[in-house]
C-alpha cells in the first residue's frame, strides 16, 4: 500500500504545490514530503483530512493506495486488468 505515492498523486491531479497542500493539512512542507516519499506514515487523524481537503472517502483513498503486491498472486492478474481504468475513473470523479 502506498498512501504517500496516492496523495501525491491527487496533489498533482488537483494542481496543487506541496506547500498549498500541506498548508491546509496544518503541516510542513517538509512533513508532507516525507508522507508523500513514503518515509512516514500519515495518522488516521491526517487521513481523515487529507480526505476532507480532497473530498473523497477513505475508501476511495485506501483503493487508489493499494498495489499488487498488497494481493494474493491469484488476484493480481484481475488487479491488473481492473486497477487502470478503475483507478482513471476514481480520478475523474474527483478532479477539480
Amino acid at each position: 500500500m502506498n498512501l504517500g505515492k496516492t496523495i501525491k498523486l491527487l496533489r498533482k491531479n488537483r494542481n496543487l504545490k506541496q506547500s498549498d497542500l500541506a498548508k491546509k493539512l496544518d503541516i510542513t512542507t517538509t512533513g508532507l514530503s516525507l508522507i508523500e516519499n513514503g518515509h512516514v506514515k500519515p495518522s488516521k487523524n491526517r487521513i481523515v483530512k487529507i480526505c476532507e481537503v480532497f473530498d473523497i472517502p477513505e475508501t476511495f483513498l485506501m483503493f487508489l493506495s493499494v498495489d499488487e503486491n498488497d494481493l494474493s498472486k491469484e488476484k493480481r492478474t484481475a488487479f491488473k486488468i481492473l486497477e487502470p481504468g478503475l483507478k482513471k475513473h476514481i480520478l475523474d470523479l474527483f478532479a477539480e
